[in-house]
C-alpha cells in the first residue's frame, strides 16, 4: 500500500485497490495515505427496493428524494392549519414584550441554576398560551437557550 502523504482520493490508482464489485468511491485514503475501505452500504429501508441507501442516510437515491418531498408536504399542511405567529396572537406589543425579556435576562435561566453561563435563545411561556398563561406577562417568560426548550416541551 502506498504512504504517499500528498495523495488524496482523486489520485488512487483505483485498479490496484477496487475489489470486484466496487467502485473507488468505496474507498478513502487515511491521514497516512493508506488506502482503506468505506463500510459496505446498507440496504434501502424501502420494503421491495434492491438499492443501497446513501451514505449516513436509511434509504436509496430514488426513495430518499420521495420521503423528503412527503416530509416538506406534511410540514406545509401542519403550517397551514397552525397558522402563522401573527395569526396565533404573538402581536407587535409581545415582540416588545419579548424584548424587554431578552434585555433583563440576556442568559439561559435554567442553565444559571445548574452554574452553566449560555446566551439565551428563546423566550419560553412557563404556562402554556393555550391552557391560559398570559402572552403578555414578563413572570410567565422565561430565557432558554434552544436545549433547554427542547428539554422543557419534552
Amino acid at each position: 500500500m502506498p504512504t504517499d502523504t500528498g495523495r488524496d482520493r482523486q489520485d488512487v490508482d483505483a485498479g490496484s485497490y477496487v475489489a470486484p464489485g466496487y467502485s473507488i468511491d468505496n474507498y478513502y485514503c487515511d491521514m497516512e495515505g493508506e488506502v482503506m475501505p468505506r463500510r459496505p452500504a446498507k440496504p434501502c429501508a424501502q420494503v421491495g427496493c434492491p438499492n443501497k441507501a446513501l451514505p449516513g442516510k436509511s434509504r436509496c437515491e430514488q426513495h430518499q428524494a420521495e420521503a423528503e418531498l412527503r416530509q416538506q408536504a406534511a410540514k406545509r399542511e401542519h403550517d397551514k392549519r397552525r397558522g402563522n405567529f401573527r395569526e396565533r396572537g404573538y402581536t407587535s406589543q409581545y415582540d416588545k414584550a419579548k424584548a424587554m425579556k431578552q434585555k433583563r435576562d440576556p442568559l439561559c435561566e435554567r442553565c444559571l441554576e445548574e452554574g452553566k453561563v449560555k446566551p439565551m435563545q428563546i423566550v419560553h411561556h412557563i404556562k402554556p398560551i393555550k391552557e391560559g398563561g398570559e402572552l403578555l406577562a414578563l413572570d410567565n417568560m422565561m430565557s432558554v437557550c434552544r436545549e433547554c426548550h427542547k428539554e422543557l416541551h419534552k
